[in-house]
């Protein structure tokens, strides 16, 4: 919805346009109308008026012609050469996740990114866990252990201790030489009362009871209402509803179809934001569940999910998020865009 300054430049932007047409056309038609008898004036015999005298009413109309397009193209060149209007305040509130903690300023899924992610005053700090070959439960987004340690080992082929000697920051940068990879349970307690999680559990074939190990943890440390469970495997989502009906869940989606009536498991969705429309929010929104946009980095793309209507984002830049939703980094609308809106 516009506001009034918004409706004032529109109001103004279309009188200029209005302007230059009676111009244009006053312009062509005293240059081009035949007219039998020519219009003379009559010098004035006083010195000043010696400018006037020899001017045509040809050529007073060329200069107010000229004057009037020069101030037509001042009004248009200022509002097209501003940006989008804010729409963000007009939005409900959107919540904020860090992707892995915030995978840009730290290691991904390591106490350091946490500690990063409630720095940035992030609502959600998104995490994956997997389970160790002794049924230890870590974090670690891929099934291999190459990219964040350097070690070309599977995480189901090794135990907590041998897990518990790798360095999980020094790939990423010197300064966080000696990061371990954490457990479910370590991150929860240093999260607890800063920063809410949302806990995605990893199927990779391996970890047939992990759903009931990470559900566990969850309840021994009172947690229940401080995460969400999400998942790309909806079987995992089906049994965290048996083992607890009250712990929150999501499905996560890469691409968008079938009907999301029968997804009774999901309490919310958690989709690729490359796939993401309003349609589909409107659908979920329908049903009374929530949709998450993921992962997004850059402000254009923050900005059409902001206005898709989707209840959270998740990033590995949360500041800059916080700033899209805000509309800290919009400046006045362009004439052209609040054109577009008008006429909606």
């Amino acid at each position: 919805m516009l506001i009034y300054g918004n409706w004032i430049q529109v109001g103004a932007g279309v009188l200029a346009g209005a302007m230059g047409t009676v111009a244009g056309l006053l312009f062509m038609y005293t240059f081009f109308a035949r007219s039998e008898k020519p219009v003379v004036i009559r010098q004035s015999p006083q010195p000043r008026g010696r400018f006037l005298a020899v001017m045509t009413g040809r050529y007073m109309t060329f200069m107010v012609t000229v004057l009037i397009f020069a101030l037509e193209s001042i009004l248009i060149l200022y509002f097209a050469g501003t940006s989008v209007p804010n729409k963000a305040a007009a939005q409900n509130y959107v919540a904020v996740t860090a992707h892995r903690g915030g995978a840009r300023m730290a290691p991904e899924n390591t106490i350091s990114a946490m500690e990063y992610a409630i720095e940035a005053m992030a609502d959600y700090a998104e995490i994956d866990v997997q389970e160790t070959k002794d049924g230890e439960i870590v974090l670690l987004h891929d099934n291999n252990l190459k990219r964040v340690t350097g070690l070309n080992a599977n995480i189901w082929n090794l135990t907590y201790d041998e897990v518990s000697q790798l360095d999980a920051g020094i790939k990423f940068h010197k300064k966080f030489r000696g990061e371990k990879i954490p457990t479910l349970n370590e991150v929860i307690e240093c999260c607890k009362g800063k920063i809410r999680l949302n806990i995605e559990i990893k199927y990779n074939g391996h970890n047939s009871q992990i759903v009931k190990k990470v559900v566990k943890i969850i309840e021994d440390q009172g947690f229940e209402d401080s995460c969400v469970l999400t998942s790309m495997n909806y079987k995992f989502l089906e049994q965290a509803k048996e083992l607890n009906p009250k712990i929150t869940t999501g499905y996560t989606m890469s691409m968008i179809y079938g009907d999301l009536s029968k997804l009774t498991a999901a309490d919310f969705f958690s989709v690729k934001y490359t796939y993401l429309n309003q349609g589909f929010v409107r659908r979920a929104h329908a049903l009374g569940k929530e949709v998450c946009a993921w992962t997004l980095n850059y402000q254009g793309d923050m900005q059409r999910m902001v206005d898709c209507g989707a209840d959270n984002i998740i990033t590995d830049d949360p500041e800059l998020v916080r700033k899209v939703i805000l509309g800290e980094l919009e400046q006045n609308p362009s004439f052209f865009t609040l054109l577009k809106y008008a006429m909606k």
